[in-house]
């Protein structure tokens, strides 16, 4: 055997987009699938945990699928965080909310990829944010009624909407906190660190200093 798809050592002979060296998430490790067209044998497709790949020279070179190939980076070279996406509609994931700060500004809380933000409206997406933990799922986001700071749910476990995070064993891996942001989702800070997952929260309608949170603690 020969290794074609080269990420070990140095990304030599792959397209990326916004996963792999120095992008938003590395190369996932191991390919779970895996398919050669019927009518070219050069035509290869690979996917992984993470993205779907595919060659036309019999895994010579490979191009990411998950963003458009205008916005490639080229093979070798590291990933700006700083850059903007569209989506070819392979780069799914779990999404827990979407909101809304003004008609441009947009910041989505996921499962696998945590979390991305658009100035535009939703037209192109980016990763170029600071203060999240990569290794947090975010389900919620509030917004405070007079000073728009944003209050984002966090938690290190399995999604705490979804059956996987339902049981004291996954609840218990890894705490979860509030944190927050004043620019609209670009940097994070902590705001409270509960020690468990906090799949929700509600500012007081009648009290705009008064804030609950909806914490998963199994003891």
């Amino acid at each position: 055997w020969t290794s074609q798809f080269n990420t070990k050592v140095a990304n030599n002979n792959v397209e990326t987009g916004y996963g792999g060296p120095g992008g938003h998430l590395n190369f996932s490790p191991a390919p779970e699938g895996l398919a050669v067209a019927s009518n070219d044998p050069n035509r290869v497709g690979v996917s992984d945990g993470y993205f779907a790949y595919i060659s036309t020279d019999g895994g010579q070179s490979w191009q990411q699928m998950v963003v458009p190939e205008s916005q490639d980076h080229a093979a070798g070279q590291q990933i700006p965080k700083t850059d903007f996406y569209n989506n070819t509609g392979l780069n799914n994931t779990t999404v827990w909310w979407i909101h809304w700060q003004d008609d441009q500004q947009m910041f989505v809380a996921y499962d696998d990829v945590k979390y991305q933000r658009s100035i535009d409206g939703g037209a192109t997406w980016t990763f170029d944010v600071t203060g999240l933990d990569i290794k947090k799922e975010n389900f919620h986001i509030e917004q405070h009624p007079t000073s728009g700071r944003l209050f984002l749910s966090q938690g290190r476990n399995w999604p705490a909407h979804d059956f996987l995070g339902l049981s004291d064993s996954a609840i218990n891996q890894g705490g979860g906190d509030i944190a927050y942001s004043d620019d609209g989702g670009a940097t994070w800070r902590i705001l409270y660190d509960f020690g468990n997952p906090v799949a929700w929260t509600a500012i007081d309608p009648n009290d705009p200093n008064t804030m609950y949170a909806s914490v998963l603690d199994p003891d």
